[in-house]
């Protein structure tokens, strides 16, 4: 069988589409996340990678994919990103994102594109998982956008205000605890009571908590009151602070991007 040049995701993605029937893609080089098999056969079972290796064979019935010397490799996550449409989605898969973390985009168009995804619709775009709205202060960062959102005044309001982002369809929450201290302006941000609670809310319901932050103060603030991971590192001299202690053991952290 001889494959168009499709890029190694579209591969793999073509492959798992398959079903039940066992998928073998054979003549590739693969990447599998730590080394490259310069010649390699891959089996997907049940939409898993059951197998990888050089001596690996069919088994009877499977679907063969000869990948003719085209490298194949994990779809990839870009775990901080703004989505506006659809096509964002088409982008990332075209460059090999099979998987899109949001952190701040409408929660209606974020909904209405993982209902798609749950109907087995949209098989041509990465997965998106969304943050949906921030949790952020009263004029803080995220409200500048000229889109109305929601914010967040003080710590009792905090468990309220995380279950309505839940109810509209957030997969994480997102948090902000920036002053603009770092960029050399003011702006509201939440307080440490305020984020820690906020911070709690989410875990209680069983969802990450990820902390938009600008400084290394910020950092500490975030990592002490709980979070499950920072989104962006600037300005900050000593980060092997930001590894997260030892006895600390919660929902591993989503890694973030440097944008």
């Amino acid at each position: 069988m001889r494959l168009p040049p499709l890029s190694a995701l579209l591969l793999a993605s073509a492959a798992m589409l398959q079903g039940a029937q066992p998928t073998f893609i054979q003549n590739a080089r693969v990447f599998d996340g730590v080394r490259m098999l310069p010649r390699a056969n891959v089996l997907i079972v049940d939409d898993k990678i059951q197998a990888a290796g050089r001596d690996l064979t069919p088994p009877a019935g499977a679907h063969i994919i000869d990948a003719g010397g085209k490298c194949l490799l994990p779809g990839l996550i870009d775990a901080h990103a703004h989505i506006q449409s659809p096509e964002d989605l088409k982008t990332a898969l075209a460059f090999g994102v099979t998987t899109y973390l949001d952190m701040f985009t409408l929660h209606t168009m974020a909904a209405a594109m993982r209902a798609e995804q749950h109907a087995g619709k949209g098989l041509d775009r990465a997965d998106l998982r969304s943050a949906g709205t921030l949790v952020t202060a009263p004029g803080g960062h995220g409200t500048e956008y000229g889109v109305p959102i929601p914010t967040l005044a003080g710590p009792k309001d905090a468990q309220a205000f995380v279950d309505a982002r839940i109810a509209e369809g957030s997969d994480y929450i997102k948090l902000v605890k920036d002053d603009g201290s770092a960029f050399g302006f003011h702006r509201p941000t939440l307080d440490r009571e305020t984020l820690a609670a906020a911070i709690a809310a989410a875990h209680l319901r069983k969802k990450p908590a990820i902390v938009h932050i600008a400084t290394l103060q910020d950092a500490r603030d975030a990592l002490e009151s709980g979070a499950d991971g920072i989104a962006h590192i600037r300005r900050a001299k000593r980060t092997r602070w930001l590894c997260r202690p030892p006895h600390r053991s919660r929902t591993p952290s989503i890694p973030a991007r440097h944008r």
